[in-house]
């Protein structure tokens, strides 16, 4: 009797622990350009991503000609990112995470909520990175 009780209440503690672990996720917003006030350079436009992900302490991993992949390290988690660029826009795509709780369910992708915050972050330092009219950065 003992041991069915057991099983009974672990298999419970399991069904929370998978029910707080999905309340913690959301959805990845699909990739969305996001356009440069004035078109720039390319060097312009890669120099804005290492800054912007620098001031929000994201490490270069990978940089090729247009695209930055960009890891976050946090604790126990980390994130890595693609940031595709062009003279008019970037974009911010997810790559990898680890103890994110990512996970694919029904075609969709799932992955703990400060993973949405840190991108959007990052994509506002970026902005604010970005050189206006070919000048200085704001």
């Amino acid at each position: 009797m003992q041991r069915r009780q057991v099983l009974f209440f672990g298999g419970i503690l399991a069904c929370g622990a998978a029910s707080y672990a999905e309340a913690r996720q959301v959805e990845i917003p699909p990739s969305q350009p996001v356009m440069a006030a004035t078109a720039v350079s390319l060097d312009e436009m890669h120099d804005a991503i290492v800054r912007g992900g620098r001031e929000r302490n994201w490490i270069v991993s990978e940089d090729v000609p247009g695209k930055v992949s960009l890891r976050l390290n946090l604790r126990t988690h980390s994130v890595i990112v693609a940031v595709r660029y062009t003279q008019t826009n970037f974009r911010i795509e997810y790559v990898w995470s680890q103890n994110l709780d990512f996970e694919e369910r029904s075609g969709k992708r799932y992955i703990h909520g400060n993973y949405v915050r840190w991108v959007r972050n990052l994509e506002q330092s970026i902005q604010r990175a970005l050189p206006i009219r070919g000048g200085a950065p704001r």
